[in-house]
């Protein structure tokens, strides 16, 4: 039959691929699968109909994909052969096709009379006549013995067999033919057709014909026909023979079983089984499916970097195609590495073979850059280029495609041939210790990549091929020099010889540390200590690191260091690092010195006839009780206002052997200096002395003899107390160095805990200070106009405080009393140099006495108990 053919092609593509770039290359080598087209819809169904039927080869159309199916034997006989091929065909040629028909039974129950033929082969051939393919039809079954009933994909049939009557079979047919009786005689049942010849006549069953003749099936004797394409008939209890491009031979008798049809195969592609049950089949797939890459690379290839894209398209010769796409991406992921040759020491200006080495880059962009002698910059290769005179810096750099970058430098040293030069020198100098090593250095030009060096020490040659040389064996008097081999390729003397260095040895010494506490290491608690560093060989400039509880103190870097508030367990050491010349060890750790304490006494400082003398650093607004070595009270200073006394102070405590009397006047046996280095006379803030009631009471034991006012009798404050304050230094009235003084009214108070008299007072400098009483002052000279003080006594006070003035008072004076935050709570007006406060309701604690007049202001501290 004519077939009108619909052509539509198709393909399907892969996925996208993205791939990473190849080492060192702009590109990656990807491999895949390429797509293949096919046409399916140019496929034609041709069933069986017991009649020839034509197929039209389509314009342009060379190949077709043929499956070709053989009918199945009868009564449940052996099963059709299965044939594909792809054959070559001729554009409107018209195919013959014969589809084989199942052998036809008449009984479900094994007999002798009865038959079942063998199924028809299925045919295609060219409209002359030549065979593409043929698959073979299933021989009939009688009683199931089943030995080769099934049709066979080789070319020949298969004999027909009834195990009862060996010799009685059909012979299946051989290169195209139908089968043929067996040399014993001829089955009951007819033999199969071929494509060429019909099957022999059986003694019952009629035979298959030949393609060639019709390929009607076998006629049976009694029951079972052939099926149309060569089957043989049944009949008289015979199994049929298959038709097919060999007919199967028929059986005798039952049980037996026709043999299975030969098959043929002209086409490539091949895909042949056996397997096909009940009627045969013919199916043809017109047309090409021929595919093309149309656009991008083929498998294999080497993409570059980026995207690619693969097109490929099917076409199926009439006309019609289609294509699909995919993406070949490749990505750059290289981080270049340059790496540059050795640097490079020339006698001429052009210099080559200098390219670099670019390793793990995808199409790098090479440049260089010239700095140094020469500037300039290029690209890929600086080789070739002229070098100015001198040392020039080659900086190469390599980007890759995605940006990622490496550069690397050497230089280029372009010479004209100096002579090489050689000088030495000694480290630590050519004056050195004795059985210490000296290095000697050696500073060179000329000398090439690898100069030699020989060191020579008296004339003998000595070390290595070393820029330096150490020796610890030296004497007095050894000299030392070096000669240097250059292989600099540019010079034309190669040797030179180096100054020589005589050297002077000098034996070692050894440095001595100890460290001296003053007063002792066993204090009075708080009191500060004095430490001394005592050393031998330091040299001129040694360094010293005090160290308390083994951590460095900052600051404390001299000889001697003064520690305050020290406790006991404190560990005080130094460190010294002599410069002498060849001290060993030149650096020294001290003795250690541990600090004991022993409490505060109950005594006040001093012995009758004698000065007992202190250095104490004041410091902070703070007061600063002042003992002896023996912990005796001797003064307390607070710093206060604009100009606070601070620093090293020297404290004197004298007590006279007896009362002396200067100018008139008694004073205090216990007199105090105090002797500040810093602001001797202009540091201000609070002084407090102290003494005994028996020192009073030996005062007024002559006061009263001289008519003069007393001091306080039985702990009682009488305020006749007065202070005179000589200026400068001095050791008793009349000798003070200023040659000025004074009056102070302090604020006197009992200590009923210690039992000792206190006297409070504010001062501007500091010198001598002398207690009697008040009918008039120690020296004859007049007090200066513009002293001025003010004092607020007693303090710490409990109900009433009295401040009293020394000096002019401007107009309008007056006394205020505040707490810390400023807030006024009494003020009271002042008529004369005195006036009372009562702050008995006030709350414990500090407040301010702030005194006013219109020319000045003063403010004091004092503590309400």
């Amino acid at each position: 039959m004519n077939n009108a053919f619909a052509q539509c092609p198709s393909i399907t593509c892969i996925g996208n691929i993205t791939t990473s770039n190849d080492p060192n290359t702009c590109g990656a080598v990807v491999n895949f699968v390429a797509p293949v087209g096919i046409n399916p819809c140019g496929a034609q169904t041709f069933n069986y109909t017991g009649s020839m039927q034509n197929y039209t080869v389509p314009p342009a159309v060379t190949s077709l994909t043929i499956t070709a199916k053989g009918g199945q034997g009868g009564n449940v006989g052996g099963l059709g052969a299965i044939m594909e091929g792809t054959v070559t065909v001729t554009p409107g040629d018209v195919l013959k096709i014969l589809v084989g028909g199942q052998g036809t039974t008449n009984f479900t129950v094994c007999g002798t009379w009865f038959g079942a033929g063998g199924g028809g082969g299925s045919f295609v051939t060219t409209s002359t006549n030549t065979p593409l393919i043929v698959a073979g039809g299933g021989g009939g079954n009688i009683c199931a013995p089943t030995i080769g009933m099934d049709a066979v994909t080789t070319n020949n049939g298969v004999d027909g067999y009834s195990p009862a009557y060996l010799t009685l079979y059909g012979v299946g047919g051989i290169n195209g033919n139908g089968a043929t009786n067996a040399p014993g005689g001829p089955p009951h049942a007819g033999n199969g057709g071929g494509f060429n010849t019909d099957g022999a006549l059986g003694s019952c069953g009629g035979p298959g014909l030949a393609f060639l003749n019709g390929g009607a099936g076998g006629a049976p004797c009694t029951g079972g026909n052939g099926g149309y394409g060569g089957g043989g008939g049944g009949g008289n209890a015979g199994g049929g023979g298959g038709g097919g491009y060999g007919g199967g031979g028929g059986s005798y008798h039952f049980p037996g079983n026709g043999g299975g049809g030969g098959s043929f195969n002209s086409g490539t592609n091949q895909n042949n089984s056996v397997g096909n049950t009940g009627n045969g089949q013919v199916v043809i797939s017109g047309g090409n499916a021929t595919t093309t890459l149309i656009a991008g690379l083929p498998p294999g290839s080497t993409f570059p970097i980026g995207t690619t894209t693969e097109t490929y398209q099917v076409d199926d010769g009439l006309g019609n195609y289609a294509t699909c796409s995919f993406t070949v991406t490749v990505i750059d992921t290289s981080h270049p590495i340059v790496t540059c040759p050795a640097d490079v020491y020339a006698c001429t200006n052009i210099v080559n073979n200098i390219a670099p080495t670019v390793n793990n880059a995808a199409c790098p962009v090479i440049t260089y850059t010239l700095s140094g002698a020469t500037t300039g910059n290029g690209v890929n290769d600086a080789s070739g280029t002229y070098f100015n005179a001198g040392i020039t810096t080659v900086k190469y750099k390599a980007v890759s495609s995605n940006g990622n970058a490496d550069s690397s430098t050497f230089i280029v040293s372009v010479t004209y041939g100096s002579n090489p030069t050689i000088d030495i020198t000694a480290n630590p100098g050519e004056t050195a210790c004795t059985g210490l090593p000296v290095t000697f250095n050696s500073t060179i030009t000329s000398g090439g990549p690898t100069p030699v060096y020989k060191w020579i020490k008296n004339n003998v040659v000595v070390g290595s091929n070393s820029s330096t040389y150490v020796d610890a064996g030296l004497n007095t008097g050894d000299v030392i020099y070096c000669v240097l081999t250059s292989n600099d390729p540019c010079v034309q003397v190669t040797v030179d010889t180096s100054n020589a260095i005589t050297m002077t040895m000098v034996p070692p010494v050894t440095p001595t540390l100890m460290v001296v506490p003053d007063p002792d290491s066993n204090i009075c608690a708080g009191s500060p200590v004095n430490f001394s560093a005592v050393a031998t060989n330091t040299g001129p400039s040694p360094t010293y690191q005090w160290q308390k509880n083994y951590v460095d103190i900052v600051g404390a870097d001299q000889s001697t260091y003064t520690a305050l508030n020290l406790v006991a367990g404190d560990v005080i050491r130094c460190i010294m690092t002599s410069d002498a010349v060849c001290a060993i060890p030149s650096t020294l750790t001290s003795n250690t010195v541990t600090i004991t304490t022993f409490a505060a006494s109950p005594f006040l400082s001093g012995s009758i006839g004698n000065t007992i003398t202190k250095n104490y650093s004041v410091t902070g607004y703070v007061k600063n009780v002042i003992r002896d070595a023996n912990c005796d009270l001797m003064v307390t200073i607070e710093p206060q206002w604009q100009n606070p006394v601070y620093g090293s102070t020297d404290v004197k405590v004298t007590i006279d052997p007896d009362i002396q009397v200067y100018n008139g006047q008694p004073y205090l046996q216990r007199h105090f200096d105090i002797e500040p280095s810093n602001n001797a006379s202009t540091g201000t803030g609070f002084v407090t002395l102290y003494a005994y009631q028996s020192e009073f009471d030996a005062y007024n034991a002559v006061a009263d003899t001289m008519g003069l006012p007393l001091m306080p009798i039985d702990f009682i404050h009488t305020g006749n107390i007065r202070v005179t304050q000589f200026h400068g230094t001095g050791t008793q009235p009349g000798n003070y160095s200023a040659g000025t003084y004074t009056i102070i009214n302090p604020a006197v108070s009992w200590d009923t805990a210690h039992h000792w008299w206190q006297l409070v007072f504010p001062v501007t400098g500091f010198s001598g200070f002398y207690i009697h009483t008040g009918n008039f002052p120690l020296n004859l000279k007049q007090v200066q106009p513009d002293d001025f003080s003010v004092v607020a006594y007693p303090n710490p006070v409990q109900d009433k405080v009295t401040v009293q003035v020394f000096g002019p008072r401007g107009n309008n004076s007056k006394i205020s009393i505040t707490d810390i935050t400023g807030r006024t709570i009494v003020t009271v007006s002042m008529t004369n140099d005195k006036a009372i406060a009562d702050i008995s309701s006030l709350a414990k604690g500090f407040y301010l006495v702030k005194y006013s007049d219109d020319n000045r202001s003063e403010t004091l501290k004092i503590t309400k108990q």
